[in-house]
């Protein structure tokens, strides 16, 4: 029997006008996976555990992704595998992704395969239809490559480009109740068509955007982290989203936006002032009736494997 284990981060998609092509990974929270990999007919069984265990609905993406790996490569092997859920569940931060490439990339120690973010990336991206009702490659790429991506994808071809990113961010999590098959629902509510207008204002502040963060121009970045075309259709159903949003502006955040499909934010600002920002943002929060939970924290690289070690440790701590 061959054992492999590895960690991914979450990550926020969209960043304003970057839907479904834009994303950030950061270390906000991490999924971790062990795959232990015998001979056999090609089953999955899969062991959930960790602080966000209890959340996790089924088909799991991880157990799609393992399954579609085994499939594709003609692997004759059962796999148990063992997820450690530290994602949030249904917060918008990328939760089904992580598993799926933590999962992955287990898998690829467990049994040498060499996976590369690329591969990893297309797996995981299309077991996201388990999650979000088609597939979406995003928060896949983010949590495969590490850093901010730009993605261009369908079920035939993928194509990610990467960027280190030196910065901090702020991401904020209101403590809700997860919404089953809440990303779907989140789709459902946009448009099929949009004005011409709209699209060339959200093209051009989509480009604005990655300029701006590749320049480490953050008040420009900030400033187009915006659109007309998904946020005016998501915000409503998004809880304390246009009042959390007025009190971080106010405070002097450069920009905030929903991360993903929500109901976390994610937003800019000084990086001397971010602490200040965060406290503003529960503030909010607070006086809109929610608790929430908020993290200053870098942008992450891509996955990593673990060692035994490493995942005995998580495997100990269960969460609060």
């Amino acid at each position: 029997m061959s054992r492999g284990c590895a960690r991914a981060w979450s990550s926020s998609a969209n960043l304003g006008p970057g839907f479904d092509s834009l994303a950030v990974a950061h270390r906000a929270y991490f999924d971790a996976a062990c795959v232990e990999a015998e001979p056999g007919p090609g089953r999955v069984r899969l062991n959930i555990t960790g602080p966000f265990s209890k959340h996790v609905g089924a088909p799991n993406t991880a157990e799609v992704a393992l399954e579609s790996l085994l499939r594709s490569m003609g692997l004759r092997y059962d796999l148990r595998v063992t997820l450690w859920k530290g994602v949030p569940v249904s917060a918008g931060l990328g939760g089904s992704a992580a598993s799926s490439v933590a999962a992955l990339a287990a898998a690829s120690e467990a049994l040498d395969l060499g996976l590369g973010p690329a591969e990893v990336t297309r797996i995981a991206g299309a077991a996201e239809e388990a999650a979000a009702g088609s597939p979406h490659f995003d928060n896949a790429a983010a949590s495969s490559f590490g850093g901010l991506v730009v993605v261009l994808g369908d079920d035939e071809e993928v194509s990610v480009r990467s960027f280190r990113l030196d910065l901090r961010l702020l991401v904020l999590r209101p403590l809700l109740k997860p919404v089953e098959q809440k990303t779907k629902l989140m789709r459902s509510v946009l448009p099929s068509s949009v004005p011409f207008r709209s699209h060339v204002r959200d093209l051009s502040r989509a480009l604005s955007l990655l300029a701006s963060l590749l320049s480490g121009d953050l008040r420009s970045a900030g400033k187009v982290m915006s659109d007309e075309t998904v946020t005016p259709y998501r915000a409503p159903l998004v809880p304390c989203f246009n009042e959390v949003r007025k009190a971080l502006m106010a405070e002097g955040a450069y920009g905030v936006a929903i991360s993903g499909a929500g109901p976390s934010l994610i937003a800019l600002g000084p990086e001397e002032e971010l602490e200040r920002l965060a406290a503003a943002g529960l503030r909010a929060y607070r006086l809109c009736g929610l608790e929430a939970e908020a993290k200053v924290v870098g942008v992450a690289e891509g996955f990593e494997p673990l060692s035994p070690s490493e995942m005995s440790k998580l495997m100990s701590y269960s969460g609060p």
